[in-house]
């Protein structure tokens, strides 16, 4: 599944027909509860160029959903700084590592068998934020 209306999905949508993938690639266009999407996948990939704060990772772990990630600053803080231990796996910029870390994931080198609570580390955060303005 796709979901968002991007600049790009024209391009993409043509591009499934080309490939003749239409069948099994969907293209959900924008979602209000994505929540619901996720708890349904068994992956979550953010093939980005540049990322600021990965708000959508802590969206995919709170859904147990690994992901793979690109090595860009916001994806690559979240996974090391935030992201339990056999989580996600974090590739290289490029098309074909993605796809290695996309099929790594299948092959269970990423499990679901993790805890990350949304709430938990809302109130870390807040800890550590009071504790620095004191």
């Amino acid at each position: 599944y796709i979901v968002g209306d991007g600049e790009l999905k024209n391009q993409l949508t043509e591009l499934a027909k080309e490939l003749k993938v239409t069948n099994t690639l969907k293209f959900l266009g924008k979602q209000n509860n994505i929540l619901e999407i996720m708890k349904q996948a068994d992956l979550f990939v953010l093939p980005s160029d540049y990322e600021g704060f990965g708000i959508v990772l802590l969206e995919s772990l709170h859904s147990n959903l690994p992901f793979v990630g690109t090595d860009v600053c916001g994806i690559k803080d979240v996974a090391k700084k935030i992201a339990p231990k056999g989580s996600y796996l974090i590739a290289e910029n490029n098309v074909e590592d993605i796809y290695n870390k996309i099929v790594d994931a299948k092959n269970g080198k990423v499990s679901k068998n993790f805890k990350f609570s949304l709430e938990e580390y809302n109130k870390k955060c807040m800890k550590d934020f009071y504790q620095k303005i004191k």
